[in-house]
């Protein structure tokens, strides 16, 4: 991010931006820095997102074929992934990155687009502007076949046995679990289901939170 003025927007958009969205996706998810890779298992990732990799050094290639550009992986990669490689700025790296040929990076507004491209051991998601709303980052999560817990872009969490939703404007909310789970909101103390269900249904108020525990058999 040095290699961008703080005040662009892009920054905004690369960082707060897309936190703000992830959360909305209906999906589980984590955030690292890039600074982390070396000593994380990267095995149980099925996409990353690289939100601001513009600059590409032979180590970070090197550390990016090792640990995320293999297994079947999808890697979205915005607006101008590479477009500094090897201390060189120009366009036409980012094809080395992305298999996308990108003559010019336009800075006046255009058309958001996803450009898939097969790269052999994983899938490189081109993505043409640096905006990232949690709708085009659903679709691409569910074409990798990540399971989508709810899709009403509501601020949302998930892990193995905990799931949260905050509701501003109230009305229906539908889950759908990867398993079938008996459920309980932890707030209320509430039972939802004691028999597992892999989809329920519920009605927040507005500006409501709720946490349910989901529970194995």
């Amino acid at each position: 991010m040095y290699y961008v003025d703080g005040h662009n927007p892009l920054a905004q958009f690369v960082l707060r931006d897309l936190q703000f969205a992830m959360f909305r996706t209906g999906v589980p998810w984590r955030c690292y820095s890039f600074a982390d890779l070396p000593r994380l298992d990267m095995s149980p990732f099925k996409v990353v997102v690289l939100p601001n990799l513009f600059v590409v050094t032979p180590e970070k290639r090197k550390l990016l074929e090792e640990k995320l550009l293999r297994d079947g992986k999808t890697i979205v990669l915005p607006f101008a992934p590479g477009i500094i490689t090897n201390g060189r700025y120009d366009p036409a790296n980012i094809e080395l990155l992305t298999g996308v040929k990108v003559d010019e990076v336009s800075r006046p507004p255009q058309p958001q687009r996803a450009i898939y491209k097969d790269r052999g051991e994983w899938t490189s998601v081109f993505l043409t502007r640096p905006q990232m709303p949690s709708s085009l980052l659903r679709d691409i999560f569910r074409k990798a076949g990540i399971h989508v817990y709810c899709e009403d872009d509501d601020p949302f969490y998930a892990n193995d046995e905990l799931i949260a939703l905050h509701s501003g404007k109230g009305g229906e909310r539908t889950f759908r679990l990867p398993e079938a789970r008996k459920v309980k909101e932890l707030f209320e103390d509430r039972t939802v289901s004691d028999l597992p269900v892999a989809e329920f249904t519920e009605v927040f108020e507005p500006m409501e939170t709720r946490l349910y525990w989901l529970g194995r058999n």
